[in-house]
C-alpha cells in the first residue's frame, strides 16, 4: 500500500529494445538510480530491464515476445502453480508503488515514462495516483504525497495495536499486514481496531 502508479504499454518493435535499454541505462546512471538488466529465459520469458528511485518498487521495463510490457507476477498462474504467458488480447497492468521515494523522484519518474513512452511505444497507458501525469500540476502531486503519508502513518498505528510495531512507521505497513495475513491472523481483527485513514492525527 502507499502512493502507486498502473501502467501497461507495448513497445513499437522489439528490435528497439536494445535503444531503450541503453536510454534508460544512461538516465539511471545520471540520477544514480539503481538497475538490473534481464536477458529471457525459459522460467521467465521477459527481456529489458527494472530500474527504480530509491524507496520505490521496481519499475518494470521488461517485455514478452510480442513487445508487451510485464512482469514475473502478472504471468503467474496461483492456481496451477506455474508460470504461464499471459492470453495475447490481456491488456498487462504493472502496479508499483512509489510513495517512499518522495514526490520530486515521483516527478522525474513520470517525465522519464512520458519521454519513453512517446519514443518507443505503440500504445502506451498510465493511472497515476498523484495526478502529475495527467496534470503535470506539481502542487497537487505534493499535496497528494503529503495525504498518502498520513494515512499510512495512521494504518501503521492501526495496525501496531495488533503487531506491536507501529512504531516503524507506514514505510513497513506492506510488509507487516503481509506478514500479520500470512500469521493466520483473521482481517476483522485488524477491522475492529481501525479507525478512518483520513483522520488528522493519531487517538
Amino acid at each position: 500500500m502507499g502512493l502507486s502508479i498502473f501502467y501497461s504499454g507495448t513497445v513499437r518493435g522489439v528490435n528497439q529494445l536494445p535503444l531503450l535499454i541503453d536510454e534508460i541505462t544512461d538516465l539511471c546512471d545520471d540520477l544514480h538510480w539503481p538497475w538490473q538488466y534481464y536477458s529471457s529465459s525459459p522460467e521467465y520469458p521477459l527481456e529489458g530491464m527494472t530500474f527504480n528511485p530509491p524507496g520505490a518498487q521496481l519499475i518494470y521495463m521488461t517485455f514478452l515476445k510480442d513487445g508487451r510490457l510485464a512482469e514475473p507476477y502478472n504471468m503467474y498462474n496461483f492456481k496451477m502453480n506455474r508460470y504461464e504467458i499471459p492470453d495475447s488480447e490481456e491488456e498487462i497492468m504493472i502496479n508499483p508503488i512509489i510513495q517512499y521515494a518522495g514526490p520530486d523522484a515521483h516527478m522525474q519518474l513520470i517525465s522519464i515514462l512520458r519521454h519513453l513512452s512517446s519514443k518507443y511505444f505503440s500504445k502506451f497507458k498510465l493511472i497515476d495516483e498523484s495526478e502529475y501525469w495527467e496534470t503535470g500540476d506539481e502542487q497537487k502531486c505534493r499535496d497528494w504525497f503529503e495525504m498518502f503519508s498520513a494515512w499510512m502513518e495512521n494504518m501503521s498505528y492501526d495496525l501496531g495495536k495488533l503487531d506491536g510495531r507501529g512504531h516503524e512507521g507506514g514505510a513497513s505497513y506492506h510488509t507487516r499486514l503481509l506478514e500479520f495475513l500470512e500469521s493466520g491472523r483473521s482481517p476483522m481483527e485488524l477491522l475492529k481496531v481501525m479507525k478512518s485513514p483520513y483522520r488528522k492525527s493519531k487517538e
